[in-house]
């Protein structure tokens, strides 16, 4: 499954092979969620369509080499099925150039394929080209979670973007 934007960019799932360039990733985003090496074996070697919580990872190309990702969750256990957002992150050399938007894209598309209706994420208030990303993607703000970021302590703007499930030829709003 891989998708390609007009900038010979291309979006694909993440493999275990992915995982020492999403933890690069990482390290040049103190911005974003930290998680471990060993969290992302979870999510690569667990997840699977018949589990109540399916759970993706999506890795951005630029030049043949990863320059984000994006982690997200479908929890099917519930109609409709709730979507997430859970973690996305691009190099900083090469942001700016639509790998955030492709990722945000490549999401809603297999959320709604999942049966998700919208699509949800919570962003560090004080990250705004994180949150102009959102808004350009069709997120609206839809609350609010006081303190909920450390390192600093900060507050997440939760915002939500509708999506249509499977019967969309597209499957995004």
């Amino acid at each position: 499954m891989s998708r390609s934007t007009a900038d010979a960019h291309s979006i694909r799932p993440a493999t275990l092979a992915d995982v020492p360039a999403i933890l690069h990733i990482l390290a040049a985003s103190p911005s974003a969620p930290q998680w471990s090496a060993a969290e992302f074996h979870e999510i690569l070697t667990s997840s699977t369509a018949d589990q109540p919580l399916q759970r993706a990872v999506w890795i951005a190309e630029a030049a043949d080499s990863a320059a984000g990702f994006a982690v997200s969750s479908v929890l099917r256990s519930v109609h409709p099925a709730e979507a997430e957002l859970e973690n996305v992150a691009v190099l900083p050399g090469c942001r700016g150039q639509g790998l955030g938007r492709a990722l945000v894209e490549t999401v809603a598309t297999w959320s709604a394929a999942c049966g998700a209706d919208a699509l949800r994420l919570e962003v560090r208030a004080g990250n705004a080209p994180a949150r102009s990303v959102y808004a350009a993607a069709g997120f609206v703000p839809s609350g609010r979670r006081p303190g909920y970021y450390a390192n600093p302590t900060e507050d997440a703007v939760c915002m939500t973007r509708t999506i249509h499930p499977v019967g969309n030829k597209t499957g995004v709003a």
